[in-house]
């Protein structure tokens, strides 16, 4: 019993660590998003709105994802581990995916 409530324990500060390295990254990549700017010309950023919604959609889809993956390791009594830095990836393919958005609209 002593092995399984440390392992548990070490489930969980990973879970957390984890958690806290994707949200904080999710943070960075919301600071980048105004970033799209430079893509456009000064007189042509009334279309820059789609590219916008496209990496806010991402963001949130992202942290959605993961947290519906941590539900089910929860629900399902699964180790949860790294489960949380899953979303990493993917908030780096919504920035980009915004990016080239903001590239398309605005040529």
């Amino acid at each position: 019993m002593a092995w399984d409530r440390g392992h548990r324990s070490l489930d969980l500060v990973r879970a957390v660590i984890g958690s806290s390295i994707s949200v904080g990254f999710a943070y960075v990549i919301a600071c980048f998003v105004p970033l799209y700017e430079l893509a456009a010309d000064e007189r042509d950023t009334n279309r820059l709105p789609v590219a916008y919604v496209v990496a806010w959609a991402g963001i949130v889809m992202s942290l959605a994802y993961t947290v519906i993956l941590l539900s089910q390791a929860v629900w399902t009594r699964r180790s949860i581990g790294w489960t949380p830095l899953v979303a990493v990836p993917l908030l780096i393919g919504s920035w980009v995916a915004g990016f080239l958005v903001a590239i398309v609209v605005s040529g």
